[in-house]
């Protein structure tokens, strides 16, 4: 059995869905033709995360606005030329906007369009960076604090090059180290704890991960030797999937139809790789919550199955499957981006072969908020919670206009309401003492007595002066699925 939360009231989709499948409701958007990669990124400033594909045949990248209800609308797209395949976002000048990068494998260039912030762009910018690149990847590999362009090409002799940011949005001619082997994708992260940024990246042509580890001079060092991996390794992702505080890594194997997973041991050296099976031809691998339990799923697009799989991590280093989603044809790539406001990350494929995007919305949601009262003065108090009804599970308070060290109560419990009388039982609710310091993380166990079916509520009481109460509820039901 696994248990999930759904909404009592408001699932807060404003869009029509073209299906419901355990729990996700997907829609399909038409971005243009051949969609190879896609990102999510807030490019206009309203708090949403917006949807950003490289069209390879329509030669542009593709801007699809999230409205905040659930819905999308079309935005100008940027005219790349040649081939965009590889996307890429962050502040090029320093200026608090979002900006785009994109390679283009026929063209042999990293191109960078700044942004205005309110979903348009600048005229692109472009630069050579070698024949056929595939991924761009950003993040300050020379330690100047600004951003650079790390570029991964389809060359054996040469697949990794960098290129350093001058801070407008420029960049400097790519350093293309020597390295013999097959770059096909990359993260870039901090593997062994020292504060630089490593690459770590799948080599197609021996089946295996190198990591590259940033150099106290600026730059990455040689590629260390290879850890091996499953069969044709086309994508990677790193997250702590066992609660180490380290870097795990995961890679998507597209002949073998599985992941591998490497438990880093802090230093950046990994443990034998354990497979998890996935489905047909995996083409790409991101890590996040989707499933709003409060711990990271692994979120898998299968070409082959024309499909995403949801993989749930116990945070401990266990993976058990949940549920494969239907999408468009051939989804090459995924990303993960909270793309409604709901404050859990959406699925979004890119489609290759239905020339559109396919996204996916858990409809478990977050809690509902059933308001707030306050016999005196009105405090601002929200309550957002992450978890399941299990053992615990985490509530994540915000309370910005609260004074530090308030004294509160939390009261957690559950209902059920008959629904031939109306009446309604409630079951014996867990307190505990709440002070308040500067969004607090509290871990409770959930009341074990509230069966399938039932309401579960949480309620917050914040005592700010003398007779000034604030509370704020909210509210979910429990439903058991097989």
């Amino acid at each position: 059995m696994r248990t999930t939360l759904r909404f009592l009231v408001g699932l807060g989709l404003s869009i029509a869905t073209a299906s419901a499948t355990n729990d996700f409701a997907t829609q399909f958007i038409d971005v243009g033709a051949q969609p190879q990669d896609v990102i999510t990124v807030d490019v206009d400033r309203n708090g949403i995360a917006d949807v950003i594909t490289a069209l390879q045949f329509s030669g542009v990248i593709s801007i699809t606005l999230a409205t905040g209800d659930g819905g999308f609308i079309a935005a100008p797209s940027i005219p790349t030329g040649g081939q965009p395949v590889g996307l890429a976002a962050g502040d090029l000048d320093g200026d608090s906007l979002v900006d785009l990068v994109v390679v283009d494998a026929g063209a042999g260039t990293l191109t960078a369009a700044l942004g205005h912030g309110d979903g348009t762009f600048a005229q692109p910018v472009s630069v050579s960076v070698g024949s056929n690149p595939q991924q761009v990847l950003l993040g300050d590999v020379t330690g100047d604090g600004i951003l650079d362009a790390v570029v991964l090409r389809d060359s054996f002799s040469h697949p990794v090059c960098w290129l350093a940011g001058f801070g407008d949005g420029t960049f400097a001619p790519p350093v293309i180290p020597a390295a013999g082997f097959g770059a096909r994708a990359a993260v870039l992260v901090d593997l062994d704890g020292d504060a630089l940024l490593d690459l770590a990246v799948v080599d197609v042509d021996d089946d295996s991960v190198r990591v590259l580890f940033g150099s106290v001079d600026g730059g990455l060092e040689p590629p260390g030797d290879p850890i091996a991996v499953g069969v044709a390794p086309v994508a990677i992702a790193a997250a702590d999937l066992d609660g180490d505080d380290d870097l795990d890594l995961v890679t998507a194997n597209t002949s073998s139809n599985d992941l591998s997973v490497l438990s880093n041991a802090g230093d950046g050296t990994f443990a034998p790789a354990e497979t998890v099976s996935t489905g047909a031809n995996p083409t790409d691998v991101r890590i996040g919550d989707v499933t709003g339990d409060g711990i990271r799923d692994i979120v898998v697009s299968l070409g082959g199955a024309s499909a995403v799989a949801v993989l749930s991590s116990d945070g401990v280093g266990g993976i058990e499957a949940i549920v494969d989603i239907p999408t468009g044809l051939a989804p090459l790539a995924v990303a993960l981006g909270d793309t409604d406001g709901d404050f859990f990350a959406d699925i979004v494929s890119a489609d290759a072969f239905t020339n559109g995007i396919t996204v996916a919305k858990s409809t478990a949601g977050p809690w509902v908020n059933l308001g707030k009262s306050a016999p005196g003065p009105l405090a601002s108090s929200t309550l957002l919670a992450i978890g399941s009804p299990k053992p615990g599970a985490t509530i994540h308070f915000e309370t910005p206009e609260i004074p530090l060290g308030s004294p509160g109560l939390l009261v957690l419990g559950s209902r059920r309401v008959d629904s031939a009388t109306g009446g309604i039982t409630v079951v014996p609710a867990t307190t505990l003492v709440l002070p308040i310091t500067a969004v607090p993380v509290l871990t409770f166990t959930w009341p074990s007595v509230a069966p399938p079916g039932d309401d579960v509520y949480v309620q917050a009481f914040f005592k700010i002066a003398p007779g000034e109460i604030v509370s704020t509820n909210a509210l979910r039901t429990i439903t058991q699925l097989p």
